[in-house]
């Protein structure tokens, strides 16, 4: 049930039972006055990074909270998951990413650089003024390039990018990605200190970018047209006629092939401009 990198929600957090979200998208509607989308987010979500210590007998794990980016510990029988979701930002400022021959098995700090690793081997990013990362503003949107989603990262916090904890760096969560052939605009005011910026233009380059930046929502498991309850041959008689939407309880990219993008569309309009 607990998957490394999937989302979770607080039932707190949820203003309804979880079968409800089961019901065909008209009786929710009719049940809640919204729509399952708009229930679901103003949940934050609460990604999975391990195991840690009990308290007070019960299992506890240790989960990046979406909005706040940084590791923290949760009971595990308050939180429901896993659910599929997506982001509705790309921030403006990415993460430079460089590799590193470094072996670590958490994020920490060495020689004014942190390294964190991956399943692809190990990535660092240079540290300006002790306190925070290095970015830089590429065009485009994040998530329009190759994407995967990591719990191993650093932490960080407000728009400067700056790192959480010292002699002991905190544990975030967001995205490696790889761009191939990216353009920064030169009149950028983030840019302009680049003096190489013209050798970067169009070179291949790997960012980091931290999941509180990504204004991340969960999006229903499930958006059935219909009141019927579904076994598997009459579901996939419906998704064959475009009655039933699904996706992987997993990330979704906000693309045209996101069976949800027309919702997406409708409550965070800025994605498909």
């Amino acid at each position: 049930m607990w998957i490394e990198g999937a989302a979770y929600i607080d039932l707190g957090d949820l203003s309804v039972a979880p079968p409800d979200l089961e019901l065909s998208d008209g009786d929710y509607h009719a049940r809640h006055g919204e729509s399952k989308m708009e229930t679901l987010s103003r949940c934050p979500l609460f990604f999975y990074v391990r195991k840690t210590t009990r308290k007070n007998g019960l299992d506890r794990g240790m989960f990046v909270n979406s909005r706040k980016g940084v590791a923290e510990a949760r009971h595990f029988d308050k939180l429901w998951g896993p659910v599929p979701w997506t982001v509705t930002t790309s921030p403006n400022r990415w993460l430079l990413l460089e590799s590193s021959e470094r072996t670590v098995d958490k994020p920490v700090l060495e020689d004014q650089q942190l390294h964190f690793a991956t399943e692809s081997g190990t990535h660092a990013l240079n540290v300006r003024w002790g306190t925070t990362g290095e970015y830089i503003v590429p065009e485009g949107n994040f998530y329009d390039n190759d994407c995967r989603f990591v719990t191993t990262a650093p932490a960080f916090k407000n728009q400067n990018m700056k790192f959480m904890g010292k002699s002991k760096i905190k544990t975030g969560a967001g995205f490696v990605v790889r761009s191939e052939s990216p353009q920064y605009l030169p009149r950028e005011y983030d840019n302009m200190r680049f003096k190489d910026l013209e050798d970067r233009q169009g070179r291949p380059q790997d960012y980091y970018v931290p999941i509180q930046y990504t204004n991340a929502k969960a999006m229903p498991p499930v958006s059935k047209a219909t009141g019927i309850t579904l076994n598997y041959p009459i579901k996939g008689f419906l998704i064959t006629l475009g009655m039933e939407k699904t996706v992987d309880t997993t990330y979704n990219p906000p693309t045209r092939r996101n069976p949800f993008a027309k919702d997406l569309g409708n409550y965070y309009p800025e994605l498909f401009k």
